[in-house]
């Protein structure tokens, strides 16, 4: 969502008041995003050589998993160490990471390249687990549902599937519309801003201390009589 925003606004074709009614986040923040993509652009054309080396005892003194090297064996070559670095820097905007391991390398292990990429062994290891069968069929009512009235949000959608022989817990409703993109259509925010010509009535109670029971009431009623009396008058 971000990026995208980020990129219409660099686009420079809708205005942020277009934008911010379009994705419903306020003009502020679409300025302080695009703010910060502009700042950060120098930095990704950066040569990954101007970027301060740190020496394998200062990353071992550092402590942190994402830094320590201990693993490595003192007879491995500096070389290797410095290649696996590099990769690293040069491919730090890599989405995942574990794309980054190379299992064939016969200099350094995989946990030995794993601790160079701030990465554990599980997380290389792990494969996403997709949805089960139950809940494919689930979302497929869902979305059967949400075309046909896309009102639906996630209670409404939540009391069309459960049911007492097969109850659906509502914040499974929640993730999975969550995951499907499904979002109720609704009014939006702003709705109160009243159209050109709308008439403009005062606020009776503004200034007004209350004091007793019912005198709202006493001043409401007077300044209707008031206005009865006018209309009957003009």
């Amino acid at each position: 969502m971000r990026t995208k925003v980020v990129l219409e606004a660099l686009k420079g074709v809708k205005t942020l008041a277009q934008l911010s009614s379009e994705f419903g986040i306020h003009a502020q923040q679409i300025t302080d995003w695009k703010r910060q993509t502009l700042e950060g652009i120098p930095s990704i054309f950066e040569s990954g050589s101007t970027k301060p080396t740190l020496t394998v005892e200062q990353r071992e003194q550092r402590g942190g998993p994402c830094h320590r090297i201990a693993s490595f064996s003192a007879d491995r070559p500096t070389e290797g160490r410095e290649r696996l670095a590099e990769k690293k820097i040069t491919d730090e905007l890599t989405i995942d990471p574990r794309k980054l391991v190379d299992p064939t390398d016969q200099q350094f292990s995989i946990n030995q390249q794993c601790g160079v990429l701030c990465l554990s062994r599980s997380s290389y290891y792990y494969q996403p687990v997709g949805e089960s069968a139950q809940n494919l069929a689930l979302m497929e009512r869902m979305d059967r549902l949400f075309t046909a009235r896309p009102e639906m949000g996630v209670r409404r959608m939540h009391q069309e599937l459960t049911t007492s022989n097969a109850p659906v817990n509502i914040k499974k409703i929640r993730r999975l519309m969550r995951l499907m993109g499904l979002e109720a259509v609704g009014p939006k925010p702003r709705l109160s801003k009243p159209q050109p010509g709308h008439t403009i009535y005062p606020y009776l109670l503004k200034g007004v201390a209350i004091e007793r029971p019912n005198q709202v009431w006493n001043i409401f009623t007077l300044e209707l009589m008031k206005t009865v009396w006018a209309c009957i008058r003009g």
